[in-house]
């Protein structure tokens, strides 16, 4: 018999430690509001949703690359508009210039206006991007891919810098097969000397009206053929940003449900855990009472 009570005893007191433990486990899942507080809790969950935030780890640096990819080739298009905003204004001030009727002085007159859009574009060649780089910078200068001197050159080495593999994101633009090595009548040029050739022409004091003419219309091919190259290159840019704008709506998503699976996975059920800790409070206080009285019996109850 007194085996028997003692076996009952150490059951009872081991019931009320393991109600005890549940308790404790889901006080700390109440304040936490997290279904898993060890790995013990659910071993396949806890794998999963920590490959679920490895995941999420690589989305939010895809998103961040993708995001600074944007941004360099949305300077990129604005730059690039720019450009064929002032390589447009510069074709009106060639076709007033091919006017025969014009005089000298109406040519010099251009000539200066000319000379505005040359320096204002050689501005836009050179605008940096705000990382501390160059928007036509190609595969990286220190210092303004394009130097005047007695013509414009171009300094770097040619190419793009580029991020990410699919798809690739271009984060500078390659200016020399932007604004240089124009195809102008089987002549390879830049829309700088091109301009500047005929601002030269329109200010020259020997100057005639046939030589205007032919500074004019030779002017106005080099525009012509910047202006596609230009768009081309736009064009490209434009694309690019249509796959960024479609990479970063998969990230999201992607970002999105590796969120929502983590949750289902670790996410306490608060109604269903309250309801738990309620019934193991009301059973732990019941089975304490029962074993107090129990306790305090001897063989003379029994009697």
């Amino acid at each position: 018999m007194r085996v028997a009570s003692s076996t009952a005893f150490d059951r009872a007191i081991a019931s009320m430690g393991q109600r005890q433990t549940d308790m404790v486990k889901l006080q700390n899942q109440l304040s936490t509001g997290n279904r898993l507080v060890s790995l013990a809790d659910d071993p396949a969950a806890a794998a999963e949703s920590e490959r679920l935030r490895a995941q999420q780890s690589r989305l939010e640096n895809e998103k961040r690359m993708t995001g600074f990819a944007k941004l360099m080739l949305s300077q990129a298009e604005g730059a690039l508009g720019t450009g064929v905003e002032l390589l447009q204004n510069a074709r009106e001030l060639l076709l007033q210039g091919a006017n025969g009727t014009l005089t000298t002085a109406d040519r010099r007159l251009i000539g200066q206006q000319l000379q505005g859009i040359h320096d204002e574009l050689l501005s836009v060649a050179n605008r940096r991007d705000g990382a501390g780089g160059y928007i036509f910078g190609g595969a990286g200068s220190a210092q303004a891919p394009f130097q005047q001197g007695t013509t414009v050159t171009y300094t770097p080495q040619t190419g793009q810098q580029v991020l990410g593999t699919d798809p690739v994101l271009s984060t500078t633009q390659d200016g020399a097969a932007t604004f240089m090595n124009l195809d102008v009548n089987g002549t390879p040029t830049s829309i700088f000397k091109a301009l500047s050739d005929t601002i030269a022409a329109f200010n020259s004091p020997t100057a005639t009206n046939a030589s205007s003419l032919a500074a004019a219309n030779q002017g106005l091919n080099g525009v012509d053929a910047a202006l596609e190259r230009l768009a081309l290159r736009r064009t490209d840019v434009g694309e690019q940003l249509r796959l960024v704008d479609s990479r970063e709506r998969l990230i999201e998503t992607g970002a999105l449900n590796s969120q929502t699976r983590i949750s289902e996975l670790t996410d306490l059920d608060y109604a269903m855990a309250i309801s738990k800790l309620s019934g193991l409070q009301t059973a732990q206080e019941a089975a304490m009472r029962t074993y107090s009285q129990v306790a305090r019996m001897s063989l003379f109850d029994y009697l």
